[in-house]
């Protein structure tokens, strides 16, 4: 055999050989594989385009960073991860150029929930299939069983929901449940033509949103969809529209065989028009800015149309019926409903214990004589709902005008409270103020007095300038000392009442890990629009 002879037998056979890996780890780009997955009774689903670009802008947000480290995590070394030839291999495997996640709930056939999620990786992902094949990713166990390919289970402790893995012609299969098998479905699904989930709906694409659905069917039933964005390098924006006739979905958790979250429906927002002609005058509108805005570290501005709204929602009809016959007619249906928690300077107290404050204004279609209103119609309420409440007036130091404190006639705890720890009632030009206890009135009204300015800046105009909309702004580190506290109280009093303390402490802690979370950012504000066919929110985090 002469020279020529063996390189052209050299040549094919490396040609051959070149193109039997390529063979072997190249897939046509293939989305529709990549929802194939989901299952059809999914009821929600996100896609989500370069997730590993969103994720290199989320470690530049300091804010976060700083959040991550409250939370106990290793900033510098989700760093060095992340910038290591493993990391950047592994996040274009799981956060390349598509991904979709879902939460599906127990199927027809009786399988577990799952969290799952499916991305194509393409190469990274063949490579990454045969470094677990090779067991050269630690950590993970072959999952026993048949299906079309092998799949593996993450090793873990106890009896809980285990997260299992997979890779399937360049897309990366992971699942998160109680059945280890679960990736092992969605391999099925894919390999064999299985019906998928029809969501996200095609409709305005997006560059990344989740949509939620509590039907199969989609492409006609109402649903949720929510986008988020990164306005800035310290910010997080989310933006959420969904129908008025579908429950909101809400996140809980399930403790059967170890906590393991759902999604599950909550409450409906029933169609509401949204008000057109909401009218606060110059000096109404600083009244309630020197009020509540300068004291406050949460802010709530509603316009005083949804109060139509709220009854219904409402566990018991005879308090809709009874703020119809007694409450309605005296609330410009024109003007803005108010709710500050005050910082944590302005507490007050509750049998001694250091509580934080709550402030509700109202404004009222005219000055109301509370001396003559207030009695008949607490009379009203107490004959409805059996209660025995009643108002005194009281003065107080630095405070002008008729101050009413809200007492019982009968003897227990509330009666045996201190006036000073009582709801206080005034009014204060067209506005009715309601405060959880009399030091906050001193307070509100003196700040009123004094034309304080409130600090809220742009948010404060913003809410002016569309005050048929609901604003919300909280500053996370004045409010979250609040409301730490308002969930030790509310603890408190569930062991006091006789009731199961686990719940009401889990909720405590769970309510402080998040207000810690949240404190870097230092300010949020909500924005809700209402409307008789859909609600849409905007949330920011963040300067």
């Amino acid at each position: 055999m002469n020279r020529r002879s063996r390189l052209t037998i050299l040549v094919g056979s490396l040609l051959f050989l070149g193109l039997a890996l390529w063979w072997s780890v190249w897939f046509p780009f293939a989305p529709e594989r990549v929802r194939g997955a989901i299952p059809s009774h999914a009821l929600m689903v996100g896609e989500h385009h370069r997730l590993g670009d969103d994720a290199d802008l989320l470690l530049q947000n300091t804010s976060l960073r700083e959040s991550i480290q409250v939370l106990g995590g290793d900033v510098e070394a989700i760093d060095e991860f992340m910038t290591s030839r493993f990391g950047r291999w592994l996040t274009a495997c799981l956060g390349g150029r598509y991904t979709v996640t879902a939460f599906a709930p127990r199927s027809p056939v009786g399988a577990p929930a799952a969290w799952m999620a499916a991305s194509w990786g393409g190469v990274h992902a063949q490579v990454m299939r045969w470094m677990m094949e090779a067991g050269l990713i630690s950590g993970w166990d072959r999952l026993p069983g048949r299906s079309p390919i092998v799949c593996y289970t993450l090793r873990s402790p106890g009896t809980g929901p285990v997260l299992s893995a997979t890779v399937y012609e360049g897309v990366v299969l992971l699942a998160y449940s109680r059945d280890p098998g679960a990736v092992r479905r969605m391999v099925r699904r894919v390999a064999y033509g299985q019906p998928a989930s029809r969501l996200p709906v095609e409709t305005v694409p997006t560059p990344d949103r989740v949509q939620v659905c509590w039907t199969p069917r989609a492409d006609v039933a109402p649903r949720a969809e929510y986008t988020w964005s990164l306005p800035s390098t310290n910010a997080i924006g989310v933006h959420a529209t969904w129908s008025s006739r579908m429950p909101l979905p809400i996140v809980r958790p399930e403790t059967y065989r170890g906590e393991f979250p759902v999604v599950a429906a909550g409450i409906v927002c029933p169609p509401v028009d949204a008000p057109t002609d909401v009218q606060l005058s110059e000096s109404e509108r600083r009244d309630l800015g020197a009020g509540l805005g300068s004291l406050s570290g949460a802010l709530m501005l509603v316009p005083s149309a949804i109060l139509d709204v709220l009854p219904g929602l409402a566990r018991s009809p005879a308090i809709g019926a009874l703020y119809r016959e007694t409450i309605r007619e005296k609330i410009d249906p024109k003007g803005v409903i108010a709710l500050g928690l005050l910082r944590d300077t302005y507490s007050g107290r509750l049998l001694g214990i250091k509580t934080p404050s709550l402030v509700l204004a109202v404004k009222t279609s005219s000055e109301l004589d509370l001396a003559a209103e207030l009695p008949p119609l607490l009379d009203r309420w107490n004959a409805r709902l059996g209660l025995s409440l009643l108002a005194r007036e009281r003065g107080s130091e630095g405070i002008d005008f008729p101050v009413f404190i809200v007492d019982e006639a009968r003897n227990g705890i509330y009666s045996s409270m201190k006036a000073s720890e009582k709801p206080a009632l005034w009014q204060a030009g067209n506005w009715l103020f309601i405060a959880s206890n009399l030091a906050a009135a001193r307070e509100v009204s003196r700040a009123i007095e004094q034309s304080a300015e409130p600090p809220q800046g742009a948010w404060w105009s913003a809410a002016a300038a569309t005050p048929g909309m609901v604003h919300g702004w909280f500053d996370f580190k004045a409010a979250g000392s609040a409301v730490r506290k308002l969930m030790a109280l509310h603890a408190i009093v569930q062991i006091a009442q006789g009731e199961r303390s686990g719940p009401a402490v889990v909720l405590m802690e769970r309510t402080g890990r998040a207000v810690s979370a949240l404190e870097p950012f230092g300010e949020g504000s909500l924005k809700l629009e209402l409307g008789r066919d859909a609600w849409t929110m905007d949330v920011r985090v963040g300067h």
